[in-house]
């Protein structure tokens, strides 16, 4: 994923005239025709000192490409330099407003951004660069109707924008609009058949609305794109683990770490199968120990180490069971409150009229574990 969501930095490549023997000229044509942007930094370093006597507009043009290049290499506080150089040149010159927004984007000076983008938008108000940059600022700063918003307006005003429809898509997704979200994907791929991003994230939307199917088809179609994108094999395995193909979660699951190695998600998620797996033969409890001591390692969440728990009382570890189980509850008051209810539903925990003891709590759970049950 690009830096700051995707920012469409603007480059004017025209405007500078066409006299063969100018030097300037020159060097702004061999810096448009690099794609290295520490050499067009370079080329555009020259053509300004040799654009002395150049109207206003064109050293406008050659000071925002410059600051396009150093964006490029992270340089944002000099690109910051240069576009404010070019808005001094050129006051109601549209793009460097834009790219100066985007650059503030990406140093996280989020007020200083919209302020450039408001202004690129009451320049040009047909500007639908700007205002997509817009919208990606009000979704880094969590306003997301507001960028769906501006998202919406740089559709109606580009309607082959793929970016938008994405960004749209994911802020919809956020808003848990799931179904807005797959149809904004989807017009994502139509325009960019291979768009992997879309396909990923119109994924993972299926999965949060049950569509494990329809999930597994999307992450087939990013795996096909990119053979080593182990996020990709990890949450068509969760899809296949969903529908109950649990071999064919195992395998998806496995690839993912091969590809992730330190991949703390993936092996607790293996690691829960090997120890849960309705099909028992799918299960290996010496495996799901092993898988669910790392992912802790990598990871030590509540969730791990429920996982690990569960992982020791397929092996017959009971006693270990019970300190990976008590540091969940620990870390997790409302998964120690689900134990303590799982417990007193079967009965292994009657509440008395003092209240429970931990003594009692830890008796009683270590009785539930070594019946072979787990949470």
């Amino acid at each position: 994923m690009m830096k700051s969501f995707f920012l469409i930095i603007s480059i004017l490549l025209t405007g500078l005239g066409n006299a063969a023997a100018d030097e300037a000229y020159d060097w702004f044509k061999k810096a448009r025709n690099s794609k290295n942007p520490a050499y067009q930094t370079e080329c555009y370093s020259k053509a300004i000192q040799a654009a002395a006597n150049r109207p206003d507009g064109d050293k406008a043009i050659l000071y925002n490409n410059r600051g396009v290049a150093r964006g490029r290499q992270g340089d944002y506080a000099r690109a910051i330099e240069d576009y404010g150089a070019a808005i001094k040149l050129q006051p109601k010159y549209a793009h460097p407003y834009n790219n100066r927004g985007a650059a503030y984007d990406d140093e996280k000076q989020y007020d200083k951004a919209l302020e450039d983008y408001n202004k690129a938008i009451e320049i040009d108000p047909r500007y639908a660069n700007a205002y997509f940059n817009r919208g990606n600022t009000y979704f880094s700063l969590r306003q997301f109707p507001r960028a769906v918003s501006d998202y919406g307006k740089a559709i109606d005003l580009k309607p082959d924008y793929a970016r938008a429809y994405y960004h749209r898509g994911k802020t919809l997704l956020r808003l848990g609009k799931h179904p807005e979200s797959i149809q904004d994907f989807s017009k994502a791929i139509q325009l960019v058949p291979e768009y992997l991003a879309a396909f990923f994230s119109r994924g993972k939307a299926h999965c949060l609305m049950g569509k494990n199917a329809e999930a597994i088809s999307d992450f087939d179609e990013v795996i096909s794109i990119n053979p080593d994108h182990a996020e990709a094999y990890y949450r068509r395995g969760k899809a296949y683990r969903d529908l109950n193909q649990y071999a064919r979660a195992i395998d998806d699951f496995q690839k993912a770490i091969s590809l992730r190695p330190e991949y703390a998600e993936a092996c607790n998620s293996l690691a829960w199968l090997y120890a849960t797996a309705k099909n028992k033969k799918d299960r290996n409890g010496p495996k799901a120990v092993e898988l669910a001591l790392k992912s802790v390692s990598l990871k030590e969440t509540a969730s791990a180490l429920d996982t690990l728990g569960a992982a020791y009382v397929e092996n017959r570890q009971y006693k270990k069971a019970l300190e990976a189980y008590k540091k969940a509850m620990a870390r997790d008051e409302s998964r120690a409150k689900a134990y303590r209810q799982a417990l007193k539903k079967r009965g292994y925990l009657p509440k008395p009229a003092g209240g429970q003891s931990e003594g009692a709590l830890e008796k009683a759970l270590l009785a539930y574990l070594e019946s072979g049950a787990h949470f």
